[in-house]
């Protein structure tokens, strides 16, 4: 599973690959966003 956030403090889309194990999430991946994620998630918002 995929997930985007934008961070205010940092002025940044991150992006965090994780799976969801039992009662916990399990993080695979904490980077920032490329720019085809970052527009993707803008377009979400945008639709929001």
């Amino acid at each position: 599973m995929q997930s985007f956030s934008y961070v205010l403090n940092v002025l940044a889309v991150l992006t965090v690959v994780h799976s969801d194990r039992d009662k916990a999430a399990r993080i695979i991946s904490f980077r920032r966003a490329s720019f085809d994620e970052c527009e993707a998630y803008y377009e979400w918002i945008d639709k929001q």
